[in-house]
């Protein structure tokens, strides 16, 4: 149990050390813009600006480089850029040295912002703090083509959910009818509705979307969508697994509201699975400075059950208490708080003297009794023969 609790603690304590170091980071060094997509022409060289926001004033160089397939295309005005306190954004400029061909599609490449701080080259600081930047460049096929994807608009549970077909034309041509028919499925596999995206025209090199009727209601759990698209004649099948909410467990009710000061007391609860598949639950109970490991329930889907664990209570005073009980699921943790009372242990109802000595006496009444009776049989038995 101990080591059990050590283990939480350490990684609640890494993952919030990795949240401040990132939230930290992201306000010490950004870029802007974020990225950049251009469209193909062929033998030209296009120019970039960017900016390196210094919002925390850091004295630093960065250091810029290109990865990726187009990283032999991409050149830089200056490979170092000086930032002082004094900076709050400093330009910088890309170009990009587009070749006579490249292959149909979307062709990517990342370029690099590495920080130097003085005295510090070659850390691991270094290493967390690199902005990135994505580059795409959109080179269109020779003929009719487009990219089809679902797009999925998350809304709270109850809400209709807008579903969208998402059509991106990276062909040489204009696209005049484009839709898809879709089919929404449970984690089972059941057929929970179909829908329609109606048609929609898409110029080229533009993207297009269609949003599928009626929108679904839908609680929260694990789906799959299919849809068969199709676009000036030509058809495609696109499929997405979605995720509607988080994986929930809801504490209804704690049966045991009354425990004993004893080494092992049982609690049991009530708790629903508010998800559309099996859950497996753990977690530990606590009450004072006393930890109790749960061992692992399964939850089935959409269902209450009653569940029972072992806590510790003895060494505590009689007294309310709040009993906190944390679930471990789905890499979340929760926790929810009870007030119990601790109570000493009941006594047996005590046995007095007199009540020993008339049983006794009753107990030796039946047994003289039982043997007269049998006396009596043997001898009426010798009497008739």
């Amino acid at each position: 149990m101990k080591r059990l609790n050590e283990r939480i603690s350490l990684m609640m304590l890494m993952i919030l050390a990795v949240l401040l170091l990132s939230i930290g980071l992201t306000n010490a060094l950004g870029v802007s813009p974020a990225g950049k997509t251009i469209s193909f022409t062929p033998s030209t060289d296009v120019r970039m600006d960017f900016y390196v926001i210094n919002s925390e004033r850091n004295n630093l160089q960065i250091s810029l480089s290109a990865i990726g397939e187009l990283s032999e295309n991409i050149f830089f005005e200056q490979q170092l850029i000086n930032l002082t306190a004094a900076d709050d954004r400093v330009p910088f400029s890309v170009i990009l040295k587009l070749p006579a061909s490249l292959e149909p599609g979307i062709r990517t490449s990342t370029m690099k912002l590495a920080p130097i701080f003085p005295g510090a080259e070659g850390s691991m600081l270094s290493a967390y703090i690199t902005p990135l930047i994505p580059l795409a460049v959109r080179v269109p096929y020779p003929s009719k083509y487009s990219g089809v994807a679902i797009v999925v608009q998350n809304v709270d549970e109850g809400t209709p959910v807008p579903i969208y077909v998402e059509f991106d034309n990276l062909g040489a041509e204009k696209i005049f009818k484009a839709g898809a028919m879709l089919s929404l499925y449970g984690p089972d596999g059941k057929l929970i509705s179909t829908m329609i995206a109606p048609n929609i025209s898409i110029e080229k090199d533009s993207l297009g979307k269609t949003q599928a009727e009626p929108a679904p209601i839908l609680k929260r759990g694990l789906y799959k969508i299919v849809a068969d698209a199709y676009y000036d004649g030509i058809a495609k099948a696109v499929e997405a697994n979605i995720t509607l909410g988080e994986p929930l467990l809801r504490a209804r009710e704690l049966l045991t509201r009354q425990l004993e000061v004893q080494p092992v007391s049982k609690v049991a609860l009530k708790a629903y699975n508010d998800w559309n598949t099996e859950m497996s639950v753990t977690g530990f109970l606590e009450i004072a400075d006393k930890k109790t490991e749960m061992t692992v329930f399964k939850f089935q889907k959409y269902s209450e059950q009653e569940i029972s664990a072992f806590l510790e209570t003895s060494g505590l005073a009689p007294g309310k208490y709040n009993l906190s009980v944390t679930w471990v699921y789905a890499n979340q943790i929760k926790r929810d708080v009870f007030q119990v009372e601790i109570v000493e242990k009941k006594a047996g109802p005590a046995i007095s003297k007199t009540t020993i000595l008339v049983g006794s006496v009753c107990l030796a009444a039946v047994i003289i009794g039982l043997s007269a009776i049998l006396l009596f049989k043997r001898k009426k038995t010798k009497t008739k023969y």
